[in-house]
This record gives structure tokens, sequence and C-alpha cells, in this order.
């Protein structure tokens, strides 16, 4: 299993703008690294997920995809997203798996067909997947919980360690309200406090369900309509 190294990854700035990404592409990466002196430190040990079920990760291994930066430059390259420690994980020229501990410097990735939008929240930044664009974005929270292995007992077999996929938390986002947790109605109200009557309507009128993917689709896409 190869070892996971943590690097500071100032040196995301470096990577390649549209231009470039023709490239090869890790490209001049391990160069930047050592011409800038950046520290490379190894991970907490026994992070592999070697011997617990299932996967953490969107997709379950490396995809190719492109980390936008908030400079406006593009990366592309081998990437996964790990459930599990929230965190973004990539591959250098010689194959070591890096994750970032800079992501406030990602604007969005584009993994195969998902876009993961990064947010910075009073708190915390965190990456949500998105499914709705535009001046409000639906987007949904997927995590994966870690269960402990239970031992044997009395007519009861051992089970191993593994991880479970919870089921998504959904948000609407603006640049103006942050983020707002779609519960019900009255969650709608922090958003649209004008236009109740209207959403209601819609609400009624859709049968909208907040516990449908599909149907918050639409809620968001018509929200973006008013």
């Amino acid at each position: 299993m190869k070892t996971i190294i943590s690097v500071v990854v100032v040196f995301f700035v470096f990577f390649f703008n549209t231009a470039t990404m023709a490239q090869s592409y890790m490209a001049g990466v391990d160069e930047f690294i050592e011409y800038n002196n950046i520290n490379m430190a190894n991970a907490q040990s026994g992070n592999t997920y070697e011997d617990i079920e299932g996967s953490p990760f969107l997709y379950g291994d490396f995809v190719v995809g492109q980390v936008k930066l908030n400079n406006g430059k593009y990366y592309k390259g081998e990437l996964r997203y790990d459930n599990y420690k929230q965190n973004l994980e990539f591959k250098n020229e010689k194959g070591e798996v890096l994750e970032v501990l800079t992501p406030e410097k990602i604007t969005s990735v584009v993994l195969d067909e998902i876009t993961l939008k990064y947010v910075l929240t009073d708190s915390q930044g965190q990456f949500f997947r998105q499914l709705v664009g535009g001046g409000y974005s639906l987007l949904a929270l997927d995590e994966a919980e870690y269960q402990d292995p239970k031992p044997a007992r009395p007519y009861v077999e051992a089970t191993p360690a593994k991880f479970i996929v919870k089921s998504p938390v959904y948000f609407i986002f603006s640049a103006a309200d942050g983020l707002v947790e779609l519960k019900n109605k009255k969650s709608l109200t922090t958003v649209y406090p004008e236009k109740v009557k209207e959403i209601g309507n819609f609400l009624k009128r859709e049968k909208i369900k907040f516990t449908s993917q599909e149907d918050l689709v639409k809620l968001v896409e018509y929200l973006n309509t008013l």
C-alpha cells in the first residue's frame, strides 16, 4: 500500500493554466517542490484503510479530474475525494499520494461527472457536491462514517471495521446568504422572505419533498428564476 504523504499545497498555485493542461499532467511538479524547498512529511501512520470494509472515497479510487484555483488557474491530474477525512488527494509523478492541506486555495473540483465546490463557512471550509449552479446553488454534503470492529460473542460472529456512507445533507448556497440547510419550507424564509407565498404555492403545486434530491433540484432551479 502506498504511503499517504501530506504536503502543504502552496504549490497548487503553480499548477498549469489552461494553455499547459495538454502537457503531461504532472510535468514539473516534483521539480517545483524541490526548487521551493516545500516541506514534505509522512502523514499519520495507518491511514491506508487496508483492513476496513467499504470505501470512503468518491468513485472508490483515483480518476482524472480538474481543479480550479481561486487565482483562476487550473490543474489536471489523478484525483480522489475522501468522504471520511473530507479532503482531496492526488498523485505525483512517482505515484505517491498527496493530500491537500490548503483547500481554501481551491474554487471547485471536477471528478468525472461530479463537481465539488469549496465553500468557506464561519467555522471552517468544506467541499460540497454541486447539483445545481447559479445565483443559488444546490449543494450536497456527503460523509462516510467509520464503524469500529465488533468482537465475537456467543452465537454472534465478529464483524470487521467498516465505512458506512451516510445519506447526503442538502444545502442552498448564495454569496449573499451563505449556506442554508434545506430541511423544510421554513428553511426558505431565510433565503426568500419576500417570496414566501410564491414559494409555498410552488412547493404545494409540485409536491416537493425535502428528502428527495430530484425535488430539491427542481426547487432550486425554480428559485433561480425568481
